[in-house]
């Protein structure tokens, strides 16, 4: 047998499958894209265009990041230490308004250069602006993906959108369905696009109910920002006499194609309805503590939702809120739930290791293809490095890659059978250009946004 690639002598595979068998001394072989074979390294015979020595490494599935902005990763710094309204009215929304495509591009090819040196194999990005170019560049850097255009149609007097983002609901919903009709399936199916309501309480019944017609009739996703933390639900409630939640029932969305990213602020009456529509959730731990509070681990009913069977998955969110894309760091912070509920049986690594992989492929609607190591798939998967210190003593391999790993540890990334990094070293992107570019680039945006000094830091800079 001929493969394209043969992956030879892995200490570890995890495979996530049905029975989530971790192999020892294992190899993965691909093929035109997809796992042909996996298992103990005397059962695959063959040879191979490229074979890959994975002593001293683990063989894992491609992590999976369910929420992510990448238009918005050059504003990493500008919005620390507000409240949730502050950052996105006075912070995000000033910088949204004065990326031009050229800045997005950079910020995305940014982005995606993190993704990449941190293990995520897949993302979801709910939707920035001049997303078709955005397109071109995650085309370019082989990551998988579902990308959507934002949508949004209210403005209120003490939260006013920026002029050049406000759009009518006929007018979000058509720019929305183009996007759709232009990216989904993109390069051989790598890029799906899906549909976005911005924030529940930005979006009219209109477009809500549009947005979803149109999910439905193109079948795909809708991603959305809901129940984030209680001033965005009171406002929901203000404006529609409802909470974010209830009102997505009573508008007839709530579903099994929604993602609902955050989902903090649950009441048990939305939280039965969650499991009911089998709705798919996006937490985002490491948004709280960075963006104002948002409640996420004292309030958040996750270890719980995760009992009762709701397909809860992980994101890493944003720069200038979680500062930072590494789902392996993401994955960890969940663990803070022991502490909480005092509770150090709850949120085990294994558990927390779904979340970033099987979870996340269900939580995009991808999980036929990616989330598992098992033939048929896509040959979509990551290997660590065990030869560190974080990994050492190994007694077991998944509670040190979530209890002590980073993203750090990832050697190698392979997405569709094709290798995006190789012994640390991003082969689809030129980093030191990226860096460089995005330097200025980010710089410069914030000085268009009159962001510069809320940047600063507290101490003098000489």
């Amino acid at each position: 047998m001929s493969y394209d690639i043969l992956i030879r002598n892995a200490d570890f595979a995890v495979t996530m499958n049905q029975q989530r068998e971790i192999l020892s001394s294992a190899s993965v072989a691909i093929h035109d894209g997809k796992i042909v074979a996996i298992g103990k390294n005397a059962s695959i015979q063959g040879d191979a265009k490229k074979t890959i020595d994975a002593k001293r490494k683990m063989v894992l599935p491609g992590l999976i990041n369910s929420h992510i902005h990448l238009t918005q990763q050059l504003a990493r710094g500008l919005a620390d230490n507000v409240l949730q309204p502050a950052w996105i009215h006075e912070r995000i929304y000033p910088y949204e308004a004065h990326l031009t495509e050229s800045d997005a591009i950079t910020s995305a090819k940014l982005a995606c250069l993190e993704l990449i040196k941190t293990g995520t194999t897949t993302f979801a990005e709910p939707g920035g602006y001049h997303m078709d170019a955005v397109a071109d560049v995650v085309d370019k850097s082989g990551l998988r993906a579902v990308l959507a255009r934002s949508a949004m149609d209210l403005s209120t007097a003490d939260r006013q959108l920026p002029g050049n983002l406000r759009e009518t609901a006929s007018e979000a919903a058509r720019q929305s369905e183009e996007f759709v009709q232009r990216q989904h399936n993109r390069a051989d199916g790598r890029i799906r696009a899906s549909f976005c309501l911005r924030i529940v309480r930005v979006c009219s019944d209109e477009l809500c109910i549009r947005i979803k017609e149109l999910a439905n009739r193109y079948g795909v996703l809708i991603q959305t920002h809901a129940g984030s933390t209680k001033p965005s639900v009171d406002k929901t409630r203000e404006l529609f006499g409802v909470t974010d939640v209830l009102r997505l029932e009573r508008l007839g969305v709530l579903d099994s194609n929604v993602l609902a990213i955050h989902m903090n602020w649950l009441s048990d009456e939305e939280a039965a309805l969650v499991k009911e529509r089998d709705v798919k959730i996006a937490h985002c731990p490491t948004t709280s503590p960075m963006a104002g509070g948002y409640g996420t681990f004292v309030v958040g009913r996750f270890p719980e939702l995760i009992e009762n069977g709701v397909t809860v998955s992980v994101g890493a969110d944003a720069a200038p809120c979680s500062n930072f894309l590494d789902v392996v760091r993401v994955m960890y912070q969940t663990i803070y739930f022991r502490d909480i509920r005092s509770n150090p049986f709850m949120m085990r690594p294994e558990t927390v290791l779904e979340l970033g992989t099987l979870h996340g492929a269900r939580a995009l609607l991808w999980e036929d293809e990616i989330g598992s190591l098992e033939p048929g798939k896509r040959a979509d998967l990551i290997l660590v490095d065990l030869n560190t210190p974080e990994m050492t003593p190994l007694h077991n391999p998944i509670s040190n890659f979530i209890h002590a790993g980073s993203g750090a540890l990832v050697d190698t990334s392979i997405v569709n059978g094709i290798v995006l990094m190789e012994s640390r070293r991003v082969l689809t992107l030129d980093e030191d250009e990226i860096l460089a570019e995005a330097n200025q680039a980010g710089l410069a945006v914030a000085r268009r946004a009159g962001l510069t000094e809320l940047a600063q830091p507290q101490w003098p800079i000489s």
